[in-house]
């Protein structure tokens, strides 16, 4: 069996993994000149740490990841009202989360992979051939044709578009990104602050490094979605010191906006000999930072199913039984997650706060657990 994996960022190698583990032949496609570069960086919940543990991600060893051992959510005015249950996420699924640059994560998996080719090609399309295989169309004239492909080419896929239709929507706030170096934060932590409309949340990478992330709704933006950070960062200059540490320690140009966008929940995953994976199966709102524990999990239930011995169609669709209705379900919780933290009126903010502080453990702590999924 061959398989062709279109997209080398980090559920395209998380599927190489997958296929590597099974003992299966694969070619990695992307178009960008360095795949291993750009983006910011991410949080990795027990679901990814488990999921890139069965991968065979970590036969390196796990240093160069730095456990959060205490976070929060508060409001603008530093009133905290929830304690993140960090030591039980840890003895439930023996992880603590983590926040880890995009480059070095994309770069350890395909360091765990021998380091193998990645064409630099664009693809064109993708068809179902007579033969029960599918035949890929790149830009540069060439043509491949594979036992199954899996698509990793992120929320604009054009093997979405091609095979499912495009099913992006757009949400009505606003995302900047950036990484503060030396910043006047708690170590090993993470937090994030919720005023009218507003929110500002980090995450310590290692001692040194600080991932952090702002959202306003578009309505309150100047500009709309298209305003620069330079003309909405003092919007946050009422919020806590850490915040403005953040702020004053990243460089105004590494800031990267976001227009936030996902795909409609039950979006199909697979479709006979092709498989949707991460971004292209399921982009969602980055309000949990689930994104990319979801395209860990996905390579995750791809190997098993590629393990099953099952011809690639029938494993594709165990995959696709095996997500679909855990992907949708996240999707819309993480989406009305942040309708619900990005409230403007203050009445419904005060509501949305006392709620917040009434919930008990047990409740929320099974809502964890519905979160992360399967503990390992």
């Amino acid at each position: 069996m061959r398989i062709g994996i279109l997209g080398a960022g980090i559920g395209g190698l998380a599927a190489a993994l997958a296929c590597q583990q099974a003992g299966i032949d694969f070619e990695l496609f992307d178009h960008a000149e360095n795949p291993l570069s750009g983006g910011v960086a991410l949080t990795l919940w027990a679901n990814g740490l488990g999921a890139l543990k069965e991968l065979g991600a970590f036969q390196q060893g796990m240093d160069w990841l730095h456990s959060i051992h205490e976070g929060s959510l508060r409001t603008d005015k530093n009133e905290n009202l929830y304690k993140l249950p960090l030591d039980w996420m840890q003895s439930t699924y023996g992880y603590k989360p983590v926040c880890v640059r995009r480059s070095e994560l994309v770069t350890r998996l395909y360091n765990s992979l021998q380091a193998p080719t990645i064409h630099r090609m664009h693809c064109e399309d993708v068809t179902l051939t007579d033969a029960a295989g599918v035949m890929v169309r790149f830009s540069e004239g060439r043509r491949e044709e594979f036992d199954g492909v899996i698509a990793a080419d992120g929320i604009h896929s054009i093997v979405r578009r091609r095979f499912i239709g495009d099913s992006l929507r757009t949400v009505d706030y606003t995302a900047w990104r950036g990484i503060a170096i030396d910043a006047e934060v708690p170590s090993a932590s993470m937090g994030e602050y919720m005023g009218p409309g507003m929110r500002f949340g980090y995450a310590t990478i290692n001692p040194s490094s600080t991932y952090w992330f702002a959202t306003i709704n578009d309505r309150l933006l100047p500009l709309g979605p298209k305003t620069s950070w330079e003309n909405i960062a003092d919007r946050f200059s009422a919020f806590p010191k850490i915040v403005q540490s953040c702020i004053e320690s990243t460089p105004t140009q590494a800031v990267l906006r976001s227009s936030l966008q996902y795909v409609h929940p039950r979006a199909p995953m697979a479709k006979e000999t092709v498989g949707l994976i991460g971004d292209a199966a399921h982009a969602i709102t980055p309000n949990l930072g689930l994104g990319a524990g979801l395209a860990l999990e996905d390579a995750r239930f791809l190997l098993r199913a590629l393990r099953s011995g099952q011809p690639i169609q029938q494993a594709l669709h165990r995959y696709e039984q095996n997500r679909s209705n855990r992907v949708a379900r996240i999707a819309r919780f993480t989406r009305w997650l942040g309708q619900g933290m990005q409230l403007e009126n203050c009445r419904l903010v005060q509501l949305r706060n006392h709620a917040i502080r009434r919930v008990p453990n047990t409740v929320a702590n099974t809502v964890w657990k519905a979160v992360l999924g399967e503990s390992n």
